[in-house]
């Protein structure tokens, strides 16, 4: 324990590589050790067909956005899902002795096709091993039967001994490809997820973390979890993965799925009153707010037992009493209270609205808004407050407060 304390310490990004490489066989893991990445502010880098290894390495990245050089951890091609070691390798083999793949056309011709396959490229090209290539992997999805079939003709040349019918023929030049619009971020992310087994290039509760602070009661992080007792209600707020419906004795349909947070995650059962209610809302990707009752499994982790369920952004407008503005004296005026008078008139609710006012010398005064003055909880409201007072200087407070 204090050898890996002390490695954990002093070479943190080692450290973590090693660890990562370890658990390279379970999802969970691999997404708790991620997330450990991001406290201990170590970048986590996507896969990539010229810069990863077989497992986890230190990557060193240059300086960039006036940010110095640093240390990184660069994922492993054997951790994506499909792909296994003896692909790996080989492809490692072709780019050591070729070096940097040029294109996915030049990848699918030096690579040994009967290493690679279809389903094998769609994962890498899905969780960005070739974004370092400066094309989109939708273009790469559309021409990738035929980059193979291009590719497998090269090679059958090659082998033929016909290669040189191909030299000075444009046979190498870049390859058009297709437009294409760029897949949504919740799209593109959730292929990372399934490839990957955790988010690396973002995370999409980044964006909800307000609303995480105000409505979760509880952590999903392991030793949390296991620090609680069973046989309470709590609020959770995460993402949902790994749906599966399955019918009772009575021919009703329950659901399991999992719900993730940003330090872990934990298994939700849906019994068919709440199915009936809310089942809809349940999906993979979905991003959602679950209360419900916590039950303790003799082994393995706990099961939080479904009684409500609903869209986190539906949580904000529908579970928040009241929004804190914290406002210091110093510089404002009476255009600043103007400002929030009129964004508050574009959305009218019955969320409260309180004014911190700290002053220089007397401390802070609270005071509650005119009842005019009530406010619909929307992003984009609590986006113009922010916009307007600062990201830390606007809160939210839940009904249960």
């Amino acid at each position: 324990a204090y050898q890996t304390a002390y490695l954990k310490t002093h070479y943190p990004v080692e450290f973590m590589a090693a660890l990562l490489t370890s658990e390279m066989g379970s999802q969970d893991k691999m997404a708790e050790y991620v997330n450990e990445c991001r406290k201990l502010k170590v970048r986590v880098l996507p896969p990539d067909v010229n810069s990863s290894r077989t497992d986890f390495s230190v990557s060193h990245v240059s300086e960039r956005d006036g940010q110095p050089a640093e240390q990184a951890i660069r994922f492993g091609l054997a951790a994506v899902k499909n792909v296994g070691r003896a692909v790996t390798e080989t492809v490692i083999q072709e780019r050591g002795r070729g070096g940097p793949f040029t294109s996915l056309f030049n990848f699918c011709e030096r690579v040994e096709s009967g290493t690679t396959n279809r389903k094998v490229l769609e994962s890498l090209i899905k969780c960005g091993a070739f974004d370092s290539l400066g094309t989109k992997r939708e273009q790469l999805l559309a021409v990738l039967n035929t980059a193979l079939e291009r590719g497998a003709r090269r090679q059958d040349d090659r082998q033929r001994g016909q290669e040189m019918l191909f030299k000075g023929a444009g046979a190498d030049a870049a390859e058009p490809l297709p437009e294409a619009d760029q897949t949504l971020e919740r799209s593109r992310l959730s292929y990372e997820k399934e490839l990957l087994g955790c988010y690396v290039s973002g995370h999409p509760l980044a964006e909800y973390e307000e609303e995480l602070k105000a409505f979760s009661t509880q952590s999903l992080k392991a030793d949390k979890l296991g620090e609680t007792n069973g046989g309470f209600m709590m609020k959770i707020a995460g993402v949902v993965s790994r749906v599966r419906t399955g019918l009772t004795k009575k021919r009703e349909s329950y659901i399991r799925f999992q719900v993730e947070d940003l330090e872990g995650a934990i298994e939700v059962l849906a019994w068919p009153e709440v199915v009936k209610k809310h089942g809809d809302h349940v999906s993979n990707g979905a991003i959602l707010l679950v209360t419900g009752n916590l039950q303790k499994q003799e082994e393995g982790r706990p099961t939080l037992i479904a009684k409500d369920l609903m869209p986190l952004e539906e949580a904000q407008v529908r579970l928040t009493r009241a929004v804190h503005l914290h406002i210091n004296t110093v510089g404002a005026d009476e255009g600043l209270l103007q400002s929030l008078k009129r964004i508050a008139s574009f959305s009218p609710g019955d969320a409260s609205l309180y004014l911190h006012m700290k002053t220089l010398h007397h401390g802070e005064a609270i005071l509650e808004a005119s009842p005019t003055m009530k406010v619909k909880p929307t992003r984009e409201l609590v986006s113009q407050l922010k916009a307007l007072l600062g990201e830390e200087r606007v809160t939210l407070a839940d009904r249960r407060e």
